[in-house]
């Protein structure tokens, strides 16, 4: 099953980061061709581990999160486990780099 979010709001996101164990959040845009290329990753990972939300945040329509979370480039991943922000990624990763990244979240005894 994927588990797949779209917020741009901050108090969306807030809300989607504190109910859910491991979230993964994806700035994208939709000219951008890595992220276009990352979509499908994204996807098939999201079906493959349905205990992590991704959440998907537009920067063209989300200006005040990618204020917050000081985002310059796109796409850039930011992976959350229990509330808190542990890691963070730029620029297009293949899905056994996603995979590795997010069972590390999980795995991780942060």
């Amino acid at each position: 099953m994927s588990n797949i979010l779209k917020v741009s709001k901050n108090d969306e996101l807030d809300k989607a980061i504190q109910e859910n164990k491991y979230v993964v959040l994806d700035f994208y845009a939709d000219w951008c061709g890595p992220c276009k290329a990352l979509a499908p990753v994204i996807q098939d990972v999201s079906k493959e581990l349905d205990d992590v939300t991704f959440i998907k945040i537009d920067v063209d329509h989300a200006e005040e999160l990618k204020n917050l979370f000081k985002i310059s480039s796109i796409p850039t991943l930011v992976y959350f486990k229990n509330g808190q922000e542990v890691n963070k990624t730029f620029g297009f990763i293949p899905k056994p780099t996603l995979l590795n990244n997010v069972n590390n979240l999980k795995s991780d005894n942060k």
